[in-house]
């Protein structure tokens, strides 16, 4: 059965989908077809870098699948070796066991981005039924790498959103500028230490780099108050992983954005708020921004008190560790600083 790369699949969903059914039946039939094991990113797909490679085998025929530059016509070479135009490339077509190919232009958004050829191992092998089916495939590769290209759009615009809201949070207590992206730096760091997946951490950074978000709602009078707070502020401040969660739940995120921000201050032994969450109660994404949120807090100086450092930081989530924070967090923690890890903005103490 043919099969199409994963993320173009995604991206194609469910147009046309019992047309394309009938072409990998037929293909199916024909070739035999199977998907070599190469596969390609989001990324390669869109440049149009890598290739694509279709191996089958049926009646002793053989065929391979490129990307490559592209004419705006679909050309079919019967026979390398008696056409003329194709000597230059002969040998290599020998030493590939190829005599044959057809090649389809790849439209993306109506305009040529690249062609799909397909080389066969014996001459005559392309007729006009093959021709109608690959270029029905070329035109479903060139929709799904058009949607890839408006999903990476649409993906930046969601970052430079979050990104407006973090600055907005931050405008109204010059104390913690910087904090939110900073803690997004640090739970990056993490994160890829922990082995998350790239989309996985795309989310994990987004939603750290808004996890105050509810502070908007905060008065600055509270945010900015020298010394301790009062019973009454601390009750306030309290509130805004909730007030947070509640205007993220309004977007459509793709991530578990309003859970991080409602959980970032829960702890594994039920002691945090606003929830008391214990143990797996507690997303990992919220951990990690806990424990990033920590260091960071501790590394800078408060209106309400001076900066502890980042050597008591680490004593604080030491001691914590497999209690009120995830020990495999941690450890991943104490690794990035180990390994040398800064946040972009220069901090009072670094750990040795």
């Amino acid at each position: 059965r043919l099969s199409y790369d994963v993320q173009i699949g995604q991206a194609i969903g469910e147009r046309r989908n019992r047309q394309m059914e009938d072409v990998r039946e037929q293909l199916a039939r024909d070739f035999r077809i199977h998907r070599s094991q190469e596969r390609l990113t989001p990324d390669e797909l869109t440049q149009l870098a890598r290739r694509v490679t279709l191996v089958a085998g049926s009646n002793n025929r053989q065929f391979t699948v490129r990307f490559h530059d592209a004419a705006d016509v679909s050309k079919i070479s019967s026979d390398f070796l008696t056409e003329s135009h194709y000597a230059p490339w002969i040998e290599a077509a020998r030493a590939q066991g190829f005599r044959c190919s057809i090649s389809l232009p790849v439209l993306v958004d109506g305009l040529v981005d690249g062609a799909l050829m397909v080389y066969a191992s014996e001459p005559d092998t392309f007729d006009h039924l093959a021709e109608t089916l690959f270029d029905d495939l070329a035109a479903d590769l060139g929709y799904g790498l058009a949607r890839l290209r408006d999903s990476a759009r649409l993906a930046e615009a969601l970052s430079s959103s979050v990104y407006v809201l973090a600055a907005a949070v931050e405008s109204r207590d010059p104390w913690t500028a910087g904090h939110q992206s900073q803690v997004g730096q640090l739970c990056e760091a993490i994160g890829r230490r922990l082995g998350l997946d790239e989309d996985r951490l795309r989310g994990l950074v987004l939603g750290a780099s808004i996890h105050d978000l509810g502070k908007i709602a905060i008065s600055h009078e509270t945010l900015t108050t020298p010394g301790r707070l009062t019973s009454e502020q601390w009750e306030t401040l309290r509130q805004h992983p909730g007030t947070g969660h509640q205007i993220a739940g309004r977007f459509p995120w793709p991530w578990p954005i309003a859970e991080m921000i409602l959980q970032h201050h829960e702890r594994l032994d039920g002691s945090g708020y606003p929830r008391g969450l214990r143990g797996d109660e507690v997303i990992l994404e919220a951990r990690i921004i806990a424990v990033a949120d920590t260091y960071e807090a501790m590394a800078h100086d408060r209106p309400y008190r001076g900066a502890p450092g980042t050597a008591r930081a680490v004593e604080v989530l030491q001691a914590g560790s497999g209690l009120r924070y995830d020990d495999a967090v941690v450890g991943a923690l104490l690794e990035v600083i180990r390994d040398g890890f800064t946040f972009a903005v220069p901090i009072p103490e670094t750990l040795a």
